[in-house]
């Protein structure tokens, strides 16, 4: 299953740094996993900041 978690770096209510430990951590099979954290977003940002579209469609433009 591929998963993209995108998360930004000032994200005021999560802890973006600690994802990728715990997609490792959970996620038997991960390899086609990736979590990004993009800097200067915010928690809602990541929704609505269009800067967070280019990080979508190298995803997608890889699957």
């Amino acid at each position: 299953m591929a998963l993209l978690l995108l998360a930004g770096s000032a994200d005021e209510t999560m802890f973006a740094d600690k994802y990728q430990a715990l997609i490792s951590n959970t996620l038997q099979d991960n390899d086609q996993t990736e979590v990004k954290v993009l800097p200067g977003i915010s928690h809602m940002g990541i929704v609505v900041n269009p800067d967070v579209r280019p990080a979508i469609k190298q995803w997608l433009d890889s699957l």
